[in-house]
C-alpha cells in the first residue's frame, strides 16, 4: 500500500483551521480530506496547546434554542454524546432544535 507523503506543519495548520471553520464532523472532514482521524485530533491538540484561548477571547459555545410551551409530562427524550454529555428534554421538544443543539455540543461550538 502506498503512503501519502507526510504533511508539513503549515499544511496541518491549514487543515485544522479549515476543520474548525467548517461544519463537518471530524470523521466527515477526514474522509473528505483523506487524513486519519487520529492525526487530525493530534494536530488539533497540538495547535490548541500552542495557542490557548482565554475565556475573554474564546467564542461562545452556545446556540440559540427557542422552546415553545410544553405540557407537563413524565416522558422525556435523552440524548447522550459520549460518556460525559447528556441532554434531556421533554419528548415533545422540537427535534430540529435538539439536533442543532446536539451538533453544537458535539463540535464544541
Amino acid at each position: 500500500m502506498d503512503r501519502s507523503p507526510r504533511k508539513t506543519v503549515k499544511q496541518w495548520a491549514k487543515l485544522v483551521s479549515a476543520y474548525c471553520a467548517g461544519t463537518l464532523s471530524d470523521r466527515e472532514f477526514c474522509a473528505r480530506h483523506d487524513v486519519k482521524l487520529a492525526s487530525l485530533r493530534k494536530w488539533r491538540y497540538h495547535f490548541a496547546a500552542q495557542n490557548p484561548k482565554t475565556p475573554e477571547s474564546a467564542p461562545a459555545a452556545f446556540v440559540k434554542v427557542t422552546a415553545g410551551a410544553t405540557r407537563a409530562t413524565q416522558q422525556s427524550a435523552v440524548l447522550c454524546i459520549g460518556q460525559d454529555i447528556r441532554l434531556e428534554c421533554p419528548a415533545s421538544y422540537d427535534v430540529a432544535s435538539l439536533a442543532q443543539l446536539a451538533l453544537a455540543v458535539h463540535h464544541g461550538r
